[in-house]
């Protein structure tokens, strides 16, 4: 996600890169990460709302199992279309 948002500001698109230069700090009483899942009524809604540059993105987020971060660092050279199948690469 960072390096999307570092993306972003080098392209011009955001003017400051303070919301994430910082490190993230602990949240008080939070002693694990949250189960939170969308159904399918949520996530369509969801991508139906979405601008159009990440409802793509997120449509896909939504058929995969993958976490953003992996998918965004798929490229075309992944997908192997006689197989019709994608090479994850994990590192």
């Amino acid at each position: 996600m960072r390096a999307a948002l570092n993306l972003a500001f080098a392209d011009g698109k955001v003017t400051s890169d303070f919301a994430w230069r910082e490190d993230l700090k602990p949240i008080k009483n939070a002693s694990r990460r949250r189960e939170l899942y969308l159904d399918r009524k949520q996530r369509r809604n969801l991508i139906a709302h979405a601008p159009p540059e990440i409802a793509p993105f997120l449509q896909c987020l939504s058929m995969l199992p993958l976490r953003p971060g992996a998918l965004a660092a798929l490229q075309v050279a992944d997908f192997n279309a006689r197989l019709k199948a994608i090479r994850i690469v994990t590192a």
